[in-house]
């Protein structure tokens, strides 16, 4: 070996450029990529379109185990049914029951409609008492009146009692007033007011046999809440027009005015009964939609799909 090559400096091959990734892998990528993207579209669209379709974010109601706690959620609920009973009969007379199938309605579908209604409510009266006793309401709500009694309780804890148990006899008593309307609007029978006064009479014999039960002195407040409760609580009709003296020929008579002649002066307003949303199970649903949408585009940019 000569000088001049032992002092030439050692150098390395210089770098060879990396070879371009087949094409077939790319197109594999964006493939992979574009179905992932796909697939996570159906995925939170389906779920959009089962909670939209389904009650899912409706929140059940439960009934507390106190029972002055289940009884005063049950006459929360019954207010809100009887609201919601007035703002439907209002539409009906109105002509702006649209979603009832045609405009005007028959007054035959007009009372099957909101026959279902009452049908509702009571059917969740009855669910909610977890009780296959139809008078468990009632007796739960006289038993807290007789306790309260007993035990001596002050007088102002005894009145409350006592008015829970006459607005829970007149939850009953106006799911009678509403079936009786219902059936008034399809066919309205010229002994209508014999059939009222048959079908009303029973509560007032369960007032009298109530006020027995109690010494004389508590008497007189049951009389004045229950005549003012029954006058503030007639279906279809607003309390404003109701005289402090009536009786069943003044209700037929207007029933009469509001469902044949159209006449809805007195016809309370109402409001639409609304769901009660579960925040809890919303907010877990759209933090599993997030999720995808997030891990989505996560995958999106380590494929190269997306440029950042």
């Amino acid at each position: 070996m000569s000088h001049m090559e032992a002092s030439q400096p050692l150098t390395r091959p210089p770098p060879s450029a990396p070879s371009p990734p087949p094409k077939n892998s790319k197109k594999m990528k964006n493939k992979i990529t574009k179905a992932l993207v796909i697939v996570i579209a159906i995925v939170v669209v389906s779920i959009g379109a089962w909670a939209l379709c389904t009650d899912v974010f409706i929140k059940k109601i439960s009934r507390p185990g106190l029972i002055e706690a289940y009884l005063v959620k049950s006459l929360s609920f019954h207010e809100g049914h009887m609201s919601d009973f007035n703002y439907n009969l209002g539409r009906w007379l109105l002509g702006e029951d649209v979603s009832w199938g045609s405009s005007p309605t028959p007054p035959v579908w007009a009372s099957v409609h909101l026959g279902k209604i009452v049908d509702e409510a009571e059917n969740f009266q009855k669910i909610f008492s977890e009780s296959t006793n139809e008078n468990y309401r009632n007796e739960q709500a006289l038993h807290e009146v007789h306790f309260a009694y007993t035990q001596n309780k002050t007088r102002i804890q005894i009145d409350q009692t006592i008015r829970r148990y006459i607005k829970s006899l007149n939850i009953d008593r106006t799911f009678r007033l509403e079936k009786f309307l219902v059936s008034y609007i399809a066919y309205p029978d010229e002994d209508a007011e014999v059939q009222l006064n048959s079908s009303l009479g029973p509560f007032e014999d369960q007032i009298a046999i109530f006020k027995s039960t109690l010494p004389e002195k508590y008497h007189e407040g049951i009389d004045g809440y229950w005549r003012s409760l029954k006058r503030h609580t007639i279906p279809g009709i607003w309390e404003g027009c109701v005289p402090r003296v009536y009786n069943t020929s003044y209700i037929v008579r207007e029933y009469m005015k509001s469902t044949r002649f159209r006449v809805t002066k007195c016809v309370p307003h109402g409001e639409p009964r609304r769901a009660e949303i579960n925040t809890d199970l919303l907010v877990a649903v759209l933090t599993v939609v997030f999720a995808l949408l997030w891990f989505g585009f996560l995958s999106c940019i380590l494929c190269g799909y997306v440029q950042v």
